[in-house]
């Protein structure tokens, strides 16, 4: 029952709001692409979240292939930092 009526909100909010976003006169975005031509070389680099997880510790199956990996990838796993909360009443 959740999701019929979760299906007919999602419905009745894009028949609601597709006449006014049709209506707002703007031309639609177009974007060009020219795939031989390099602009900018992206300096970005990963980073990863580890969060212990039930499949990421200790003794779990998953957790040798995927730490095995990440050490194959050249990613650092030293540097780990550990947040604690602590809620006051």
């Amino acid at each position: 029952m959740s999701k019929l009526l979760a299906l007919l909100v999602c419905l009745a909010s894009c028949l609601v709001s597709s006449p006014l976003i049709l209506r707002s006169g703007e031309a639609p975005a177009k974007a060009e692409f020219q795939w031989d031509k390099v602009l900018r070389v992206s300096k970005t680099s990963v980073s990863i979240q580890d969060c212990p997880e039930p499949p990421l510790r200790r003794g779990r199956p998953t957790h040798d292939p995927i730490y095995k990996a990440l050490r194959a990838d050249g990613v650092p796993l030293h540097g780990l930092a550990v947040a604690v909360v602590t809620l006051k009443k």
